[in-house]
């Protein structure tokens, strides 16, 4: 590849330093967010354009200006003594293969390039059979291939607006799990609230997707203890005593008959019991709404073991279900069940994907509105010692855990407005400054900042295109506006007709 040339770096207040410094640009291809090198004595130094600037020396003072009146342009034409001035942070130091910090800051004079392609791939840690999610800006050629595990096993937060393409971005790296072999790939398991990836279950990709919708979804009472019912109903620990005897005594009868036992089993259980009354309306009312809530069955569904496969996607669909509560509740349990499978390696390596994570993991709420947040938080702190993964895919990181989202050792974030969730995320996310915070609010839809784990340095990327149609289920207005109208009009002409 030719070296194209940019510039000149040159010596001002600032520099040039070790952490940036400036050069004039004479190249009009240059642009912010561009890579660049420069040659200083111990081997090739990189940096990042963060910013230009328009500069002309006669008209910098406002006294000068004026003093002319208008007549200052006839002197000094501004296209003939202007000149465009590049800042770069500098990232680091390249070496024959190895990656080092920048002891001495480039000279004055000194030409600067872009980057070429093999020079980013291997400054930046990108890998040939890594995870595409697009291309750099401003270097098209330069894909970005993600290490699975550095993307993955110490967790990955996906943060943006809605509309700004999270869903789609999350969904093609959940392609690219797809596309890699069984034995080179692990489980993944998504909690859908909006059904927003149930394209999968329809596409060429069907054979290694699993969809569980709410009819599917079952808890087995065998499985549940006491300690468990009582933290879903915020149970006191005199109710969460009189629970466990009566339920490890109707486990013991039917085990003892070789008898199956359902919820509305131990609700009369608890009917007959001479438990103290006021302890007894309580423990009544919290199993009562619980068998309303229709989760409790007398096996688990899915089972855990066809729940993840290397490879597979299961797709807890939770968008038919109303309840909140039932949601936690499914959240909480097959969370805390892949997490203790996996600690005891009786499953695969798996990724727990959670969309619309702020309503599982809501930072500041009570206990009981989240169910689901204490188990997201220790698969956050612990997953990655036993390969369970977790990626949390939320529009309002303010709203989300601290404890979690801190966690997260890669964050991709897309555009984001709200200053409240950018200052939430500049101090979660290391590595972030002050002008990739004010970047992110104008990104365009598709576009991305990778900062953290994944990527030695954070990266700005357009995220590529799926390599297969999925199937949408979602409409525009307009639809939705047609749909009511042609319903109604039905609604009319089936009365009409049975008058």
């Amino acid at each position: 590849m030719v070296n194209k040339l940019l510039g000149t770096v040159i010596s001002d207040v600032d520099g040039p330093n070790t952490s940036q410094f400036s050069f004039v640009i004479t190249n009009l291809e240059t642009r912010k967010g561009q890579f660049v090198k420069v040659a200083i004595k111990d081997g090739t130094l990189v940096g990042l354009i963060t910013e230009i600037f328009s500069r002309n020396k006669y008209y910098e003072k406002a006294e000068s200006v004026s003093g002319y009146g208008g007549q200052i342009k006839d002197n000094f034409p501004i296209k003939e003594w202007e000149c465009l001035v590049a800042e770069v942070n500098v990232l680091g130091l390249y070496d024959e293969g190895v990656m080092d910090r920048v002891i001495f800051p480039p000279s004055p004079g000194v030409d600067v390039y872009v980057a070429d392609d093999v020079l980013l791939n291997n400054f930046l840690g990108f890998k040939q059979d890594g995870l595409d999610i697009g291309h750099l800006n401003n270097h098209p050629n330069v894909r970005v291939k993600m290490n699975m595990s550095k993307l993955l096993q110490k967790h990955l937060a996906i943060l943006a607006i809605s509309g700004a393409g999270k869903s789609y971005l999350t969904s093609v790296i959940l392609e690219e799990l797809l596309l890699r072999p069984k034995n080179k790939s692990i489980g993944v398991v998504i909690i859908d609230i909006h059904g927003e990836y149930l394209g999968f279950g329809d596409s060429v990709y069907k054979e290694r997707v699993k969809v569980y919708g709410k009819d599917d979804l079952k808890i087995g009472l065998k499985n549940l203890s006491s300690k468990i019912i009582s933290s879903w109903f915020d149970m006191s620990r005199a109710q969460s005593r009189c629970l466990d005897k009566l339920l490890s005594k109707m486990k013991k009868d039917m085990a003892e008959e070789k008898q199956l036992f359902n919820l509305k089993d131990l609700i009369g259980l608890v009917e007959k019991s001479d438990i103290k009354a006021n302890v007894k309306p309580v423990l009544l009312s919290s199993l009562i709404e619980l068998n309303e809530l229709n989760v409790i069955s007398r096996f688990d569904s899915p089972n855990i073991n066809s729940l993840v496969r290397p490879g597979e996607l299961s797709i807890i669909n939770l968008k038919d279900i109303d309840s909140m509560k039932k949601k936690q509740i499914l959240v909480s349990y097959f969370g805390r069940k892949l997490f203790n499978h996996r600690k005891s390696r009786r499953i695969p390596p798996f990724l727990l994907l959670v969309e619309e994570a702020h309503n599982f993991a809501r930072e500041g709420a009570k206990r009981k509105v989240v169910l689901a947040k204490s188990i997201i938080e220790t698969i956050a702190r612990e997953g990655r010692k036993f390969g369970a993964c977790l990626c949390l895919v939320s529009q309002r990181p303010i709203q989300l855990s601290t404890t979690a989202l801190s966690q997260c050792n890669t964050d991709i974030i897309m555009r984001i407005t709200n200053p409240y969730d950018i200052d939430h995320i500049k101090k979660s996310a290391e590595g972030m400054d002050n002008s990739m915070a004010r970047t992110i609010t104008s990104l365009h839809v598709g576009e991305a900042l990778i900062i953290g784990e994944g990527a030695n340095y954070p990266v700005f990327v357009k995220v590529r295109q799926l390599k297969t149609a999925l199937n949408k289920d979602s409409k525009s207005l307009e639809e939705m506006c047609q749909e009511y109208v042609n319903k109604k009009e039905e609604e009319k002409e089936k009365v009409g007709a049975f008058i």
